[in-house]
């Protein structure tokens, strides 16, 4: 079965797309499009220019937290390390599928769908306000996508015959009561808010609630978040298709 996928954001929770993937290919759904928001944006970007799902796994190993996430909520920090890995990866690739990525204007506060400067549209789709500066693309400028559509499925399910949207974001409770754990609380609720249409837009929608168990720049769980995106998106997908 032919689909348009629509992937989620949520930071390194974005690995268990890859999971998904993997489950969705086994039983015999082909991606024809595919879209995302933020860490969704980045797996949509890979895959799109025929990345396999062990090559983008092997790359997102290679990020680290040390290395890739220099922020604090005073001093925002930058993603050109993230961007070059990205860059590198795309060397001598062609695009092999429609991809669409959602990022936020700045001057509108509303969120746009670009189909080409992908890579410049990946990294402001990823660009979260406050822990990374905006990204100008032509003459505006851009933040992260979650903060306006975290689940990008509208222009995809009016295009494609079946949707099937991802969701790895869920709320994330503060651990304490200093500022960052609150941010983050904060903007998940946000996330989780402005999904709510997007997810009745799609004709599958697959919460892989076990990706929320970790934290949104958890980058020791890789193989964990992979391994949930898999199981959890398998069983989802027997259920469904004994309904």
């Amino acid at each position: 079965m032919k689909i348009s996928l629509t992937l989620s954001g949520g930071g390194v929770r974005a690995v268990a797309h890859l999971g998904a993937i993997k489950a969705l290919e086994e039983k015999g759904y082909e991606i024809e499009a595919i879209s995302g928001t933020s860490g969704g944006a980045m797996v949509a970007l890979l895959y799109g220019h025929g990345g396999t799902i062990e090559e983008i796994l092997s790359l997102v190993k290679s990020f680290s937290y040390k290395d890739l996430l220099h922020f604090d909520l005073s001093s925002p920090g930058t993603l050109s390390n993230i961007k070059e890995s990205l860059r590198e990866f795309l060397i001598d690739r062609k695009q092999e599928i429609p991809i669409e990525i959602c990022a936020t204007n700045l001057k509108t506060g509303e969120p746009e769908y670009f189909s080409g400067n992908l890579l410049e549209a990946t990294i402001a789709s990823s660009s979260i306000a406050g822990l990374f500066p905006p990204i100008k693309i032509g003459e505006n400028n851009y933040i992260d996508g979650g903060h306006s559509d975290n689940l990008p499925t509208k222009n995809f399910c009016k295009r494609f015959s079946k949707n099937i949207s991802i969701n790895v974001n869920f709320f994330e409770q503060p651990k304490n009561m200093r500022a960052f754990e609150v941010w983050k609380a904060g903007f998940t609720i946000m996330l989780r808010s402005n999904m709510i249409h997007s997810r009745e837009l799609s004709d599958i929608h697959i919460p892989l609630k076990r990706a929320g168990e970790f934290g949104l720049f958890d980058f020791k769980s890789i193989n964990k978040l992979f391994i949930a995106g898999y199981e959890e998106s398998l069983r989802y997908l027997q259920n469904y298709t004994r309904k």
